[in-house]
């Protein structure tokens, strides 16, 4: 049973075409109730349950007063889907990543998370006691490059540290090196992409 768009024709009467119109009718209803609620239901009729995007091989031509939501992979496989924001050509026509496969949102002590445009957040502590150089391995590497690492000591001494500073920043971590008395949590961000 497949949708016919050329029943009825001029000549056909509606009790010859009937059955086929119906079919149409009912192919259209499923078709339409994949991601609508369907025509035949009168509540919340026409509206969307939800939006399965289909992958596209490239990124869709900006259209001249509407904004496009859209699915791509960023890499090489078919697998990985992502979800775009494609400006109207008279606002620019820019493309906003919204989405990524390759951070898994971690909302905890040592966590991380993705913003709109590619940008990588990560955010963590450690613990140590004296002087130290602890190794931070972040919970999800950069894919490229992080752009900026913050750290702030929590000395229970109460003793301000002599120094401390980051030393072998890295996509997947950073060494600190702090000179300090006393039992220390560092805080540390890291912002990337």
């Amino acid at each position: 049973m497949s949708f016919n768009p050329n029943i009825p024709t001029g000549g056909q009467t509606i009790s010859s075409t009937t059955v086929p119109i119906q079919t149409n009718f009912s192919i259209a209803n499923t078709a339409f109730g994949v991601d609508h609620t369907p025509f035949i239901t009168v509540t919340n009729q026409g509206q969307h349950q939800k939006v399965s995007l289909v992958q596209q091989a490239a990124d869709p031509a900006a259209l001249a007063t509407a904004p496009i939501l859209y699915a791509k992979s960023t890499t090489s496989n078919t697998v990985n889907n992502d979800i775009y924001f494609r400006r109207a050509s008279n606002d620019g026509s820019s493309i906003v990543q919204l989405t990524t496969t390759k951070v898994n949102p971690l909302a905890s002590t040592n966590g991380s998370s993705f913003l709109p445009g590619g940008v990588m957040i990560q955010w963590g502590q450690t613990s140590f006691v004296g002087s130290s150089n602890p190794t931070i391995t972040f919970p999800t590497a950069f894919p490229n490059n992080p752009f900026s690492v913050q750290i702030t000591i929590n000395n229970s001494n109460g003793t301000v540290p002599n120094a401390w500073r980051i030393t072998s920043l890295s996509p997947s971590g950073f060494v600190a090196n702090v000179q300090v008395t006393g039992a220390t949590t560092m805080y540390w961000m890291a912002i990337g992409n």
